[in-house]
């Protein structure tokens, strides 16, 4: 905080009053006051300012406007460099000829613009005669057959007669040398895409018609390449920029070899799917797609069709994961590689069956939501058929009959009322007791007489004195 003096009584007051306390003299007012009048002083002073530059432009502009006029009416001695009247035609002051003077500049500037007119003329004379050199130089290569070095002539001749027409001629021509080789570029100028129209150009000019026939032959012959590699895009490229060209059994000759290589392609990836990835529903698509089938492509499509229809709905995994193993029945539709033919693949708990074999499976048949079938339980050569029904309940199979388990059961229940043999039972009572069938029998003479030895593991016998067990060792 600091002290002022008021400007209007002159004592001391806070320069943060707002009104004196001994005169009551506004500042806030007095301050406005006095940035008015600093800011209309300064906008005075701007304009005096703008005044004064604008009365120094006035009389240069003025001064100019005089000298000019004096330089209308009066012209400089060439000699003296003094002013004199324009109408003068010696200098009054040094008495030198200036019209005269004027007369002979005249002159040499008629001579000078008249020069750089001839010089001009020749110029374009040469200009001219140098393009009609280079116009039947190009020409003379273009019936050479010398494409590119015409080409290039033709470019510097820009539109000189019917340079522009013969560029695309001698192109032309070099397209339709390009074309009648093994190899030619595929994309750029002379690509595959600009074909048809050099092919055009050519066909309109006597200097290249006669190229036309044989670069459409090697053209054909790279189509149908392209054709027995399967290159669809590529051939349909080359049917279209050689449509006018191709007969109509050519342009057949190309979709035929297409398809077949195609079909041949389908035909892998179908042997492919089956072989290495299992995957036959897709595989059967794959086969599906081909366009000229087989007979046993057709019977292929045809049985596995038949299989899918008839079982397709019980197909799935419905099997439950029990402790080390899986329980229950997966049915699967397969084909075999070798045979050719479509199976059903079942497995109960683990034990898969073919239906390509009849020593595992056999009798499939089906009834609405049911499928019934024998399965083999031996798993070898010399069956123990069961008959297995099954019935398809809101996704999933539900067991009907399982003669396989039944037997098992059975089994399992002979086996646990088995007892070892003893003194005195006859042979058929050995087989029916616990130690079942003999590894080995063989006969021996003692003191009693004849002796039969069935002979088990762990060093187990019974001796048999005629058909009854005499003796055990165990």
């Amino acid at each position: 905080m600091a002290l002022t003096k008021c400007p209007n009584c002159g004592k001391e007051v806070s320069d943060k009053s707002r009104i004196c306390p001994s005169c009551n003299f506004d500042f806030a007012k007095y301050q406005k006051e006095q940035e008015d009048e600093k800011r209309i002083q300064e906008e005075a002073k701007r304009l005096q300012e703008k005044a004064e530059k604008d009365k120094i432009k006035k009389h240069k502009l003025e001064e100019k406007a005089k000298k000019k006029k004096i330089m209308e009416e009066n012209k400089k001695c060439p000699e003296c460099k003094s002013l004199i009247n324009i109408d003068e035609d010696n200098c009054p002051n040094c008495g030198f000829p200036i019209a005269e003077h004027k007369k002979k500049k005249d002159k040499l500037i008629h001579i000078f613009c008249v020069s750089a007119i001839l010089l001009l003329i020749c110029f374009l004379i040469f200009i001219l005669i140098k393009q009609e050199i280079n116009y039947n130089e190009a020409n003379e290569l273009l019936y050479k057959h010398k494409w590119q070095e015409a080409e290039n002539v033709y470019e510097k001749l820009d539109n000189y007669k019917d340079s522009k027409e013969l560029l695309e001629v001698a192109r032309s021509g070099y397209a339709m040398m390009l074309y009648s080789k093994e190899t030619f570029p595929q994309d750029g100028i002379f690509g595959v895409n600009n074909i048809r129209y050099y092919l055009d150009v050519a066909s309109e000019h006597d200097i290249t018609k006669d190229l036309v026939p044989i670069a459409v032959s090697n053209l054909f012959d790279r189509a149908k390449n392209s054709a027995s590699s399967g290159q669809e895009l590529s051939v349909n490229n080359y049917i279209d920029k050689l449509f006018t060209y191709l007969s109509a059994t050519e342009r057949q000759e190309l979709r035929d070899t297409l398809t077949k290589a195609q079909d041949k392609e389908k035909e892998r990836e179908f042997w492919d799917l089956v072989i290495y990835d299992s995957k036959y529903d897709e595989a059967m698509r794959v086969l599906d797609g081909i366009v000229n089938k087989t007979n046993e492509q057709e019977e292929i499509l045809k049985e596995y069709s038949e299989f899918k229809e008839k079982y397709g709905k019980f197909l799935g995994d419905y099997t439950k994961q029990n402790d080390w193993r899986k329980e229950g029945f997966s049915i699967e539709l397969r084909f075999d590689k070798k045979s050719k033919h479509s199976y059903l693949y079942i497995s109960k708990n683990g034990y898969y069956a073919s239906s390509l074999e009849d020593w595992q499976l056999k009798d499939i048949s089906t009834d609405n939501n049911r499928i019934s079938f024998q399965l083999n339980a031996s798993g070898s050569l010399e069956p123990q058929f069961g008959q297995i029904i099954l019935e398809l309940e809101n996704g999933d199979l539900k067991v009907i009959k399982d003669e396989l388990e039944e037997q098992k059961i059975a089994y399992n229940e002979k086996e646990a009322n088995r007892v070892p043999p003893k003194i005195g039972d006859s042979k058929e009572d050995v087989l029916e007791s616990s130690w079942g069938s003999p590894k080995n029998k063989s006969k021996t003479t003692t003191a009693e007489g004849e002796v039969e030895i069935w002979s088990y593991s762990n060093y187990d016998s019974v001796w048999f004195l005629g058909e009854t067990v005499y003796l055990i060792n165990d």
